[in-house]
């Protein structure tokens, strides 16, 4: 999961009942540029990197999976667009921070086998990515001459590399997929009650005893020796630069608790022979027999050269392993109680608050977990209203936010003068459409700012976007000191919001058309409401944007696009296979990882008579799947194989 060039250690943590300076308030003076601090503890760019291509794994995973359903609520609660790690935003802006390239990096997958054995002057291949312990920042450290952890922040320092150790590497980079052998009790110890729960993982080896972890350690030794005697090589290490074809054997720790006394010579023997063949072992405790490294609260050192250790508590470290083996395909997504979409509230409607505080009339925001109404209190559509009814007179103005977001001219094309930042407040508060309080919006866009600097900064942003959109609605008007003004940007007692009778928004459009969709009475109508909602798409949630907040919503907004495209062509299969086809491909273009939306569009090809229309299909599947590391769905490849065979014989 972790790019192959990656910065090692990183942040801090301490154990549960110690107290974290810098860690629960964040304040900037205890951190330092390369590391990333997080609710529940610190780390270095190069694992807060690696976790954040582990997240991304789990949304491929999810998608992977997902089989489209008829609409029949304008709410979407699915459980498994729940967020795969509460801390992935602050994850990602300290990464983007301290260590931009490493979010933006492309994965070198290197030659194929076909390309490497054709080539007369053979291609280098990709080198290796950092190690579990690099990235844990022990990785100046000799963990096969066995690794101690004392100190007030021994625990927090030893989850922290169970977890770099599990994130470490890729199915592009399998010699950095370290493994880790840790007794059952080591494991209730960092993670407590959570530890039952944990789902099993192929790269984690819970051993009932230390006595069985340690003889699972040895036959690890043994087996690996063997394979290195077989190549006539001296270490695994050269193993993996000589055998192309070899097997990949990455590095492999035990993690435990320093044993009782007469188990020390038995595992220090372990330890020195599994030096060879990149086995080593990390004891809580003080181990006299190699290193120990007394580990203080902000992750500092003693004992070793001066190493900063990443740190994480309890309650993170199993956030994050939950996350990980659903990531690795170890663990199903979340099947429990259905959630609320993010950002939906109700429909505000007030007097605008002017922003030098001038009194007025305001209602009560009520938060509600669903889309607004798709009928305003005089029963017109909302962004079908002829005249903006709050805050003055002047034509509607266009905006998308699917696709590349921008606020549109009159000529269709967008307007020039709107800051980035702007434009991001802009999608933000399209994404909540009923209003977000202050405090929301700053901590979203500019949470590295000082307080008093980001509120300048939202102050001048949506002075920015008021200036954009009042002169796109003033666009062939004559000026009248009369007129009233129109507030784009209404401030409701401390809660932006848009104005929705002034802005016609794509996305708005498509989410009242989904509501409607969900309560029409017969197809056609329900048909009619998808078209709508297809006409008014052209994309994902702001692609191409990098903005920090914005993954589960961009998700919740894939998963409405597919459903209606899955919907509209269902409905169309019968009437019209090749309108049919279409939409599936177009959903297919939004998620081209699903398994069920190419088995539709096979299936619909099929019925057309076009057999290189499936075979193309399944193609692009099977490529998409294996960019992900992702295994098609069996069911998948057996439709195709009969669908194939019913066309070559009718």
């Amino acid at each position: 999961m972790v790019p192959t060039t990656a910065p090692g250690p990183s942040t801090v943590r301490t154990n549960d009942a110690t107290p974290r300076p810098g860690i629960g308030d964040d304040r900037s003076s205890n951190s330092s540029p390369e590391w990333v601090i997080i609710a529940g503890g610190a780390m270095g760019t190069g694992l807060a990197a690696g976790l954040i291509y582990a997240v991304a794994m789990v949304w491929k995973r999810r998608r992977h999976r997902y089989r489209p359903t008829p609409i029949t609520s304008p709410d979407l609660r699915d459980s498994d667009l729940t967020p795969p790690l509460a801390a992935l935003t602050r994850l990602r802006q300290g990464v983007r921070r301290a260590a931009p390239h490493l979010l933006d990096r492309s994965p070198d997958r290197g030659p194929t086998v076909r390309e490497y054995i054709a080539a007369e002057v053979k291609p280098p291949l990709p080198p290796s990515g950092p190690s579990g312990t690099d990235l844990a920042g022990v990785g100046a450290l000799l963990v096969t001459t066995g690794l101690g952890l004392d100190g007030p922040a021994a625990l927090d320092a030893a989850r922290a590399l169970l977890v770099a150790t599990l994130t470490s590497g890729s199915a592009d980079d399998p010699d950095a997929q370290g493994r880790v052998i840790i007794p059952a009790s080591t494991l209730a110890t960092l993670l407590g009650v959570a530890a039952v729960d944990l789902d099993p993982m192929q790269r984690l080896t819970v051993a009932p005893t230390f006595a069985a972890a340690l003889t699972l350690l040895e036959e690890e030794i043994i087996r690996r020796s063997r394979i290195i005697a077989d190549q006539e090589a001296a270490t695994v290490f050269a193993v993996r630069e000589e055998c192309t074809f070899g097997e990949p054997l990455p590095q492999l720790l035990l993690i435990a608790d320093v044993p009782d006394e007469s188990w020390h010579t038995r595992l220090a023997t372990a330890i020195r022979l599994g030096k060879n063949v990149d086995i080593g072992t990390v004891l809580i405790g003080a181990w006299l027999e190699g290193t120990t490294l007394t580990v203080a609260s902000d992750g500092t050192t003693e004992g070793g050269d001066g190493e900063r250790v990443a740190v994480l508590d309890t309650a993170t470290t199993t956030d994050i392993m939950t996350m990980l083996a659903e990531a690795h395909g170890d663990a199903e997504p979340p099947t429990g109680r259905p959630v609320p979409a993010p950002a939906r509230t109700q429909r505000v409607t007030a007097t605008p608050v002017s922003d030098d505080g001038a009194s007025a009339e305001t209602e009560r925001l009520g938060t509600a977990p669903q889309p607004a109404d798709p009928q305003t209190e005089s029963g017109t559509a909302p962004n079908d209203a002829a005249e903006p009814t709050q805050g003055g007179a002047g034509r509607r103005v266009h905006a998308r936010v699917l696709g590349v977001p921008a606020i549109l001219g009159t000529d269709g094309k967008p307007v020039r003068g709107l800051r980035a930042k702007s434009l991001e407040l802009f999608v933000y508060l399209v994404v909540h459409r009923g209003g977000a309080g202050l405090d929301n919006i700053m901590e979203a866009i500019w949470p590295d700012v000082t307080v008093s600097r980001a509120a300048d900064r939202l102050s001048t942003c949506v002075a920015n976007l008021r200036t954009t959109i009042r002169s796109v609605a003033h666009t062939g008007t004559e000026p009248s000191d009369d007129a009233p003004k129109i507030e784009p940007v209404v401030n409701t007692g401390g809660h932006y919001h848009l104005n929705s009778n002034l802005l016609q928004v794509d996305w708005w459009t498509v989410q009242d058309a989904y509501a409607r969709v969900a309560t029409a009475a017969d197809d056609d109508t329900r048909l009619a409401h998808l078209r709508t909602a297809i006409a008014a798409a052209s994309g994902g949630l702001a692609d191409g944007s990098g903005y920090e907040w914005i993954d589960t919503d961009r998700e919740h907004a894939r998963r409405r696009l597919v459903k209606i495209y899955a919907q509209a062509a269902g409905l169309q299969a019968d009437r019209d296979p090749a309108a049919a086809l279409a939409l599936y491909d177009t959903a297919r273009a939004l998620d081209p990882l699903s398994d069920e939306l190419a088995r539709r569009a096979m299936r619909t090809a099929a019925r057309l008579g076009d057999a290189a229309g499936v075979r193309e299909r399944l193609t692009a599947l099977h490529r998409e799947l294996d960019d992900a590391g992702i295994d098609i769905d069996p069911d998948t490849e057996e439709l195709a194989t009969s669908l194939l065979r019913d066309l070559a014989n009718p």
